[in-house]
Order: C-alpha cells, then structure tokens, then sequence
C-alpha cells in the first residue's frame, strides 16, 4: 500500500510541473490560430503559476511540519547489528547524528515526502524501508552497508567445532534456529545463518552432535551421540553472487524446473 501511495504523490507532482510544459508546447506549435495562441498562453501562464504557488506552499508546509520530527530517536540497529544505547538526532538542516554511548559515530540526512492519504513522513538515507511517522519516536535500523553481503563473509569465515549444547530461536536468522555450541576450552558460542541463501542445516542436528565447520567453506562434520558422521558440504559461494537478488530468484527457479 505504501508504494501506491508514494507512487500517488509523485503522480500529482509530474501533473503540476507537466501542465505548463504541455501548453508550452501547444504554443510553440508553428501552425496554430491566432485564438488558440491566446489560450495557449493563458493556461501557460496560469499553470506556471499554480505549479510555482504549490512548490513555495509544499516548502513552506514542509518546513513547519519538519518540526515535529527534530530531536532524538532510539535506533535499535546499526549496519546490520544490534545496536545497544544507539540513538539519531535530527536536526532542523535535515541532517542527522548517530549516537551511540552518547558519542557522535556517524551521520545521515533526512527528507519529508508527502502521501496523499496520511500527508507527510520521514524518509532516512539506509532507511529501513517503511514510512516513518512522528510516533512513535522509534527507528528499526539504519544499514551503510550491505548486510546480506556482510553476513555471508562471516559465515564463510567461521570456522569451529564443538559440542551442540542447545537450538532455539534467538531472532529470525532466515527462518532457522541458532546453534549454541561448547567448544574445547569451555566456552559456549553461536552459530546462525547471517544470509538468506546459508544451506539449511538445523533439520540435521540434535543437541549432543559434536558439530564442526572448516573455515572459509561451507562444510560441516556432524557426529551423533552414536558415533556415526554425516558431512554436509556445499558449494563455496561467491557472496556477491549469493547476495543477488535477481540471480537468487534466477538459480531457484531453474532447480524448480529441474524437479518438474
């Protein structure tokens, strides 16, 4: 819904600018009546004038509505973490600070745009992708950089083996669980999927596997309480190439032909 009404905004705003240009061109059109020259300067001039009034009445709106949004909101993650005692300030030259710890770690800027059913909302560079009212004073997250590229060169470069002490769901991790594992020297660490296209592995493991992972690949040794292993080893990804949107879609559709 939000797209169409964004979509309505922009719409409204290429009928204004457009209308005079179209007369424009009526007027400049070489074989042409001299009453129709008259009108077609009229509605040019008529036009140009609205379209001015509507942009010197939108920046004036925009400017006292903009006030409502200064000041501080909790930020919850940053560049694809969570982010504890984060905040963004927003200043009145639509720009923002990051905080965090009530230090300045970076900056942004920010806009107004206009819906044609709610009226104004917050836009953010990295925004996290829906409209941002004045309330509540909240932002889901604020990403600089690639998180699905990030995620997968850190599960690339993992590498451990241990013991599986417990799977839960400790977040969305892509639809599957994290992986708690005790290594050798006593500590319990976790291992999710930090990208959508990670092999699905959790169906293959139970608490008490002793779990390891080479690293800079994709290959897991699984042993059950047993004894008996399983190796699950997949394909060494390029991650720009996993973090394709259009080349994932691409990559599922042909394995769904193939099953056909």
């Amino acid at each position: 819904m939000g797209n169409f009404t964004v979509l309505g905004g922009l719409v409204i705003k290429c009928f204004v600018v457009g209308l005079p240009f179209v007369f424009l061109l009526l007027l400049l059109r070489k074989k042409k009546s001299r009453l129709s020259t008259t009108f077609s300067l009229l509605f040019f001039l008529l036009t140009t004038a609205n379209a001015i009034r509507f942009f010197v009445s939108s920046h004036d709106r925009k400017i006292e509505v903009s006030k409502k949004y200064l000041g501080l909101y909790k930020l919850n993650r940053l560049d694809c973490n969570e982010c504890d005692n984060c905040k963004i300030d927003l200043h009145s030259d639509f720009k923002y600070d990051i905080i965090k710890d009530g230090k300045i770690i970076g900056n942004g800027k920010w806009d107004l745009e206009i819906n044609p059913e709610t009226g104004f909302y917050m836009e953010l560079d990295n925004k996290p992708g829906y409209m941002i009212y004045e309330t509540p004073r909240e932002i889901e997250t604020i990403d600089r950089i690639d998180c699905c590229l990030k995620g997968c060169n850190e599960n690339m470069q993992d590498g451990f083996s241990g013991k599986i002490v417990d799977i839960e769901l400790n977040g969305n991790h892509f639809g599957q669980k994290t992986i708690f594992i005790q290594i050798a020297n006593g500590d319990t660490i976790q291992y999710y999927p930090k990208y959508l296209a990670h092999p699905w592995i959790e169906n293959k493991l139970q608490v008490g596997d002793n779990f390891s992972k080479v690293k800079q690949t994709m290959n897991f040794t699984v042993i059950n309480k047993k004894g008996d292993s399983t190796f699950l080893n997949y394909k060494t990804l390029n991650c720009e190439d996993a973090c394709n949107t259009d080349k994932m879609l691409s990559n599922f559709k042909d394995s769904l032909d193939k099953t056909r």
